[in-house]
């Protein structure tokens, strides 16, 4: 069942934010470090107290499984840029042994819900490269890609210029 987080959650679910940020670490050591718990818990806090942001668990009856923890803003106002509500995902979690189970899509599916109550215009989550599975997933719920992100790192620059 997915659900609105709840403060009873809160030992949970940032055990699921470790999880989280290990992932991320063994994917990509040279960019991802394990943050410290106040600062795991400083970002959990943004989630559950900031009235634009939403956090949804997946609870499995005796555990939780999963997570997606997003925000809505407003687009910036430039000229460009038509005024609108945007659904940012910014992360999604579930356990390994229960990716099998479709919680991930469930979790998805429950956020975006959420974007149509709030009168989103489109919603938009960042996957890293190394992470095939979440592409996949967010592809067959109708997500399409938007645009090319290109990042440079300055280690070694003198070598290429």
């Amino acid at each position: 069942m997915i659900r609105s987080y709840r403060a009873e959650d809160l030992a949970s679910v940032l055990d699921l934010w470790g999880e989280f940020d290990r992932f991320h670490v063994e994917s990509d050591p040279s960019r991802f470090r394990i943050p410290g718990d106040d600062e795991r818990l400083t970002r959990h806090l943004h989630y559950t107290a900031d009235a634009e942001s939403f956090l949804l668990v997946a609870d499995a009856g005796s555990a939780l499984s999963g997570f997606i923890a997003g925000t809505f803003r407003k687009t910036p106002a430039v000229a460009l840029l038509r005024d609108a509500s945007i659904q940012e995902l910014h992360a999604i979690f579930v356990l390994p042994d229960t990716r099998t189970e479709a919680v991930g899509s469930e979790l998805v599916r429950a956020a975006l819900a959420l974007g149509r109550t709030r009168r989103a215009r489109e919603a938009v989550c960042h996957i890293w490269s190394f992470n095939d599975p979440a592409a996949a997933m967010v592809r067959k719920l109708g997500f399409y890609r938007q645009s090319s992100k290109y990042a440079f790192r300055f280690s070694g620059l003198e070598e290429r210029m």
